[in-house]
């Protein structure tokens, strides 16, 4: 026994070290074909080792330092650069950044033709989700595109993201307050099954939380809702999926290191991912064989359960008569649950970061006032989602402000702006710069919701036709995402009946960090009777 222990220890060893000098080797050809990008005039890569800068990953003021970078670009070219280089990235592939509105629009446009996604990030979640949109490419993606697209229209995500999001805010709200007038800040239901949720109580008993963390349980839960119904353990879903990233950073590292070979090691992290995996993906299983049992028996007679499984069950090719597969069904599935909340969550904890700021209080007023004209005391329903017209203006407003974005990977020789890339480039479309560029934009910096009103005198007028870039929150392009309207509904839902209750305030004013969502941010509820009470103190 020893003998073998020793010898696997070996192994291991050896297989880690060939993982190390394989990267190394690998920053070491990028650092030497550095000159395949002197075209392009703009760096923001190390001068001396040619590495991309990593200050975008502190979680305080990363992204406020790259930001000020970017905004020098800008003024010193007398507008948005097209491209800027970005160095050698962590896998030891060249970056370029795409930056100005043409050079986004030349990226999105050719996606799936002569842009790919990167095989890191393949690797990374194959055993997760080893086919579907998220991963697919070619011909394969723009079938599996044809039989999903229509799942997502607004009538289908109407009837699925709405009644879900309605009781899932009523779930937080009963959490917010549980937690008012509660000093004693100890392990609650929540917490106990998973959730990363913890809570603070000022002195006049409001309770206060960190944003994303807050948001992110309320949206796994809408996506469980929605895309399982009512068939499936939701707690179990949600603490084992949240479990299933937060402990274990060991097998994401291993795959950086090793790639597809971390899958087929018996280390503790590769075991215990791959054994949650096959848990969640046989739950699944057995959740869609009850649904084609059921279909089977009673035919179209069988109950609707309004969710997007079987949604994809009865989903088919118009053409062929072709049906989704029950793997792909269940990738597509896992597909949403890691893109959706994600999404989701960072979207509200932006709006929370915007409204909350003393300068927006008309801004949150406004909220106010349109939720009570609206819903009447009543929760959204089909009928009232369609007037909450100015919640949807902030959220696309702030959609303006703090888009995503996406990464790709040259396929071949490309040219992007005059300018040649080479093949094997990974290229960031960045939507924050088109999204902030003054010509389509009148003081772009300004959290300024009114300008997302199509009626408006003011800003811009929702016209992105001649380049969808100029707005694309969600991607554009071919590869635009397909529950953008999933999580617009959740959000607006969420806005209004939190807006119903109370006043929220955040406790930064400044900058906040992190790469692509607010960081730390920490939100706090005030019932609207006590901060109106206040208010009118002050006023006398």
């Amino acid at each position: 026994m020893w003998v073998i222990l020793t010898l696997t220890g070996w192994t291991l060893l050896g297989l880690l070290a060939a993982g190390v000098i394989q990267l190394f080797l690998r920053f070491l050809l990028a650092y030497l074909t550095r000159y395949r990008y002197r075209a392009i005039r703009h760096s923001m890569a190390s001068r001396w080792t040619g590495l991309a800068t990593l200050e975008a990953l502190d979680q305080r003021s990363g992204l406020k330092r790259t930001w000020e970078r970017m905004q020098k670009l800008y003024s010193a070219e007398g507008g948005c650069p097209d491209l800027v280089y970005a160095g050698i990235n962590v896998s030891g592939s060249h970056e370029v950044m795409a930056m100005s509105p043409e050079a986004v629009r030349q990226v999105t446009s050719r996606d799936t033709v002569d842009f790919v996604k990167p095989e890191t990030f393949k690797n990374m979640i194959s055993r997760i989700i080893p086919q579907g949109l998220v991963v697919s490419e070619g011909d394969e993606w723009r079938h599996e595109r044809k039989l999903l697209t229509p799942l997502f229209h607004y009538a289908q995500i109407r009837d699925v993201a709405l009644p879900a999001t309605v009781a899932q805010v009523h779930k937080t709200i009963a959490l917010i307050e549980k937690r008012r007038n509660q000093k004693d800040t100890a392990d609650d239901d929540t917490e106990a099954k998973g959730s990363s949720v913890r809570w603070t109580v000022d002195e006049g008993g409001n309770p206060s939380t960190i944003a994303v963390d807050l948001f992110g349980h309320l949206a796994l839960g809408v996506v469980i809702d929605g895309m399982f119904g009512s068939d499936l353990d939701r707690e179990w879903m949600h603490s084992v999926w949240k479990d299933l990233f937060t402990a274990n950073y060991g097998y994401l590292i291993g795959k950086l290191l090793l790639g597809r070979l971390m899958d087929y090691l018996p280390l503790p992290p590769t075991v215990r991912m791959l054994r949650t995996i096959r848990q969640i993906r046989s739950t699944i299983q057995r959740l869609i064989d009850r649904r084609r049992e059921e279909t089977a028996e009673k035919g179209d007679q069988a109950q609707d359960k309004g969710d997007l499984v079987t949604a994809m069950i009865k989903a088919k090719d118009p053409e062929t008569g072709e049906r989704l597969p029950d793997d792909l069904i269940i990738s597509e599935a896992l597909t949403m649950l890691l893109a959706g909340h994600e999404t989701t969550s960072t979207i509200l904890s932006w709006l929370m970061y915007f409204v909350g700021r003393p300068e927006n209080t008309q801004v949150q007023k406004r909220l106010q006032e349109e939720a009570d004209r609206v819903l009447q005391g009543e929760d959204p329903c089909a009928a009232t989602y369609g007037q909450l017209t100015y919640t949807q203006q902030v959220m696309k407003e702030a959609l303006r402000m703090r888009p995503g974005g996406v990464q790709r990977v040259a396929v071949r020789d490309v040219e992007i702006c005059g300018v040649k890339i080479p093949k094997g480039t990974n290229v960031i479309a960045f939507f924050i710069m088109p999204h902030h560029h003054p010509a389509h934009y009148p003081q772009p910096h300004v959290f300024d919701p009114d300008r997302m009103d199509p009626q408006g005198q003011s800003g811009w007028k929702g016209d992105n036709k001649t380049n969808d870039a100029l707005y694309a929150p969600f991607s554009a392009g071919p590869r635009a995402c397909i529950g953008q309207r999933f999580a617009m509904q959740e959000v607006v839902v969420t806005m209004a009946m939190l807006c119903q209750r109370y006043h929220l305030e955040t406790d930064e004013t400044e900058f906040i960090g992190g790469v692509l969502k607010p960081n730390g941010l920490r939100v706090k509820f005030i019932k609207r009777d006590s901060h109106d009470k206040e208010e009118g103190k002050k006023d006398i």
